[in-house]
């Protein structure tokens, strides 16, 4: 529950708005009861619009895991050929052993792909609408991963970490709809302009546009 599907799902949210060509699938596989992801979720989005044209550059395949500690073998199909990775940390301090066991299972199962470089990655740091003082916040996240003992792994840590709130996010979002004219943040075509985008979707976005950017500079730089 650290917010893996919230998270894909208010950048999916935002792109819609802004240009929802962008998005060509969204299926999230979750337990009705529960609300936890069962599989995984699958998001497809594009990235790089050609000009003068519809169509995209690149279409990224975006899957989420279940975070229930019973469905490793879950985990193992859907990260198998993965080309990059988003860690979401869950900043309740209540879930920080939880926290570690997620990374010290990630270690045994792709610890050395990530640690030859192979598989690109970011952080973000989730719920940090939580008060000060129950939270893991940026500065925390180096300590986390020594707890672990995965920061072996992760060399470049302190420059891939985003911290952010999806239900910040989603609370300002409904807020700026709700109060302002949409002849204001709509553009002559329907699209919500990018500069009213909340400040609070910059990590969530920028976590996702950052691994991006790394996985097509390593793949560029290998052909």
């Amino acid at each position: 529950m650290a917010g893996k599907t919230f998270t894909v799902t208010a950048i999916k949210v935002m792109k819609s708005l802004e240009d929802p060509k962008s998005v060509f699938d969204f299926v999230t596989v979750k337990d009705q009861e529960t609300g936890k992801t069962v599989f995984f979720d699958q998001a497809v989005f594009g990235f790089g619009a050609k000009p003068e044209s519809d169509e995209f550059l690149f279409k990224i395949h975006v899957f989420t895991t279940a975070g229930q500690r019973r469905l490793k073998e879950t985990r193992k199909v859907v990260l198998q050929g993965i080309h990059g990775l988003v860690l979401v940390v869950d900043a309740d301090l209540d879930n920080w052993d939880e926290n570690i066991w997620s990374l010290q299972e990630l270690k045994e199962l792709k610890g050395e792909d990530i640690k030859e470089q192979k598989i690109p990655y970011t952080v973000f740091v989730n719920k940090q609408d939580l008060p000060w003082g129950t939270k893991i916040s940026h500065r925390h996240v180096k300590q986390l991963f020594d707890a672990a003992d995965v920061s072996d792994l992760f060399p470049n840590l302190e420059g891939n970490v985003f911290s952010g709130s999806c239900q910040q996010a989603r609370a300002d979002l409904k807020d700026l709809l709700k109060n302002t004219p949409k002849d204001i943040i709509l553009s002559s075509e329907g699209y919500f302009k990018r500069e009213f985008r909340p400040d609070s979707f910059s990590p969530l976005m920028k976590s996702m546009e950052d691994i991006v950017k790394q996985i097509l500079k390593k793949e560029f730089s290998s052909s």
